[in-house]
């Protein structure tokens, strides 16, 4: 899946652009804009406006209290720091000692690290341990679809899990996490987002299932079928400006499935909806987000993006290759303003498939978005192709976006849920591992209303919803 984040301000909001509620963190004085997942890529805290949105979150928990020393990771380096997030007699819980490894500056030079605090922050977020909580140790099976989204009306972000093995898909009562059924059995899909579908003041969930695109209508979760067939990955937002919520998506490419069409579905009334296909290479991932500032939502994946004019029917979605370096077709995609300049910028992580090898990287957008050949900065090199969530966030209260990645458990182990700690202008990155134990298709979010992002999850296999609480800085 291929979600979303978007970092511009000191504020999460919830993006009106691409309907997908991410974490924004925007340069003061920009307007609000979408991400990541993951979208822009991959989470943001919710204001309980019922605008379309997809994000994710996390909630208060317990913490072994230790902390441990962190790695600079600067072009091409890796190095490991505590995964600190559940106590010490919890499965989950890691050593709390790091190992430092030598760093690599954007030189190819050998750096050794001394831990502790980096840059301006305000403190080391790298010595603060996220805290751990286990939401539901007997949820969905293989907990495929995670979304988030205020669905309750009461202003705090409810968390969403659906199973693509079995035990329904449920949404999480924010803040004892009360467990409630929107529908039951399996077959949920990799990816879903929240929205005001039918325009009635709530957030409806948008869910891809077994066998196609649905949307679930809030409080009575009647589904309603937008169209029937594979796909796992998809986007929602107002895309041609005209008030509702429209829709995009895409399937994989591996696995036998075509990953070569954009799905448009541009909604007529909650129950009637205009498809529409448009050709791009094969592969996987997908973000919405404004890229090029002109007030709606654009089409991010690997290496390109579509540019919307605002007819999504019979409009063209002019194609912009802003790298030839990235050709990994499966590409986890996430949004932010990496470098201060004011320009939202893009984030790459490989999805698929287990077994190759990959970097994670950012590119540094222009001053014309259209323009190719963006400036590649790698935050890691030599990543397993595995990394299903990246996204971006102001983690350690600093002002800029640093990145949330996570490693599926498809991959050899350890399988990482880990932060890049940005220096500022996304020259050099501080890695901190906060679990071995993988994740897949995470959220961002701030669960417990403390102002800092969190993190929300779940593996692929198995039946356990977690999350990860920042403590934040300050």
């Amino acid at each position: 899946m291929a979600k979303r984040n978007d970092v511009r301000t000191m504020k999460w909001s919830r993006s009106a652009v691409t309907g997908t509620a991410l974490l924004l963190l925007a340069l003061q004085g920009c307007g609000d804009g979408e991400t990541t997942n993951g979208e822009t890529t991959n989470g943001s805290a919710s204001s309980g406006a019922p605008t379309a949105s997809t994000d994710r979150p996390g909630d208060p928990a317990t913490t072994d209290g230790t902390g441990g020393d962190s790695t600079p990771v600067a072009t091409g380096e890796t190095s490991t720091d505590p995964p600190a997030e559940p106590s010490a007699s919890d499965p989950r819980a890691t050593d709390a000692n790091t190992t430092d490894s030598d760093a690599t500056d954007a030189n190819g030079a050998v750096t050794t690290p001394d831990g502790g605090d980096t840059g301006d922050a305000p403190c080391s977020i790298e010595d603060r341990p996220f805290e751990y909580q286990l939401i539901d140790d007997g949820g969905p099976v293989d907990v495929w679809q995670k979304i988030v989204g205020d669905l309750d009306g009461d202003g705090d972000v409810d968390l969403i899990a659906g199973g693509q093995a079995g035990g329904g898909l449920f949404w999480y009562e924010n803040p004892d996490w009360t467990r409630h059924e929107i529908a039951a059995g399996g077959g949920h899909g990799t990816d879903g987002e929240v929205a005001d579908v039918d325009g009635d003041g709530d957030l409806d969930v948008v869910s891809l299932t077994r066998s196609g695109l649905v949307w679930y209508d809030n409080p009575s979760w009647t589904p309603s079928e937008i169209d029937r067939r594979t796909l796992h990955d998809v986007e929602v937002a107002d895309l041609d400006g005209d008030g509702d919520v429209d829709a995009v998506a895409r399937n994989q490419g591996e696995f036998g499935g075509p990953g070569d069409e954009l799905h448009f579905y541009a909604q007529q009334s909650p129950t009637s909806w205009i498809h529409r296909t448009v050709e791009i290479p094969d592969g996987e991932g997908l973000l919405v987000t404004d890229l090029d500032g002109d007030g709606d939502g654009d089409v991010v994946m690997g290496g390109r993006w579509y540019e919307n004019t605002g007819d999504i029917v019979d409009g063209p979605w002019t194609e912009h290759v802003f790298t030839d370096n990235w050709t990994h077709p499966n590409a986890f995609v996430g949004a932010a303003d990496f470098d201060g300049d004011g320009r939202l910028d893009v984030v790459l992580a490989p999805a698929e498939l287990a077994g190759q090898t990959e970097r994670i990287a950012w590119y540094a957008a222009p001053a014309d978005p259209t323009a190719g050949d963006w400036t590649e900065h790698v935050i890691e090199a030599d990543v397993e192709a595995v990394q299903q969530f990246v996204g971006a966030a102001d983690f350690d209260g600093d002002g800029d976006a640093d990145v949330a990645a996570a490693e599926m458990q498809q991959g050899a182990d350890p399988d990482e849920v880990k932060l890049y700690v940005n220096d500022g202008q996304g020259a050099a990155w501080t890695k901190v591992v906060r679990a071995t134990t993988g994740s897949h298709s995470m959220r961002i979010v701030d669960a417990d209303g403390d102002g800092a992002p969190d993190l929300f999850g779940a593996n692929h296999r198995g039946t356990n919803v977690e999350v990860w609480l920042n403590p934040g800085c300050g």
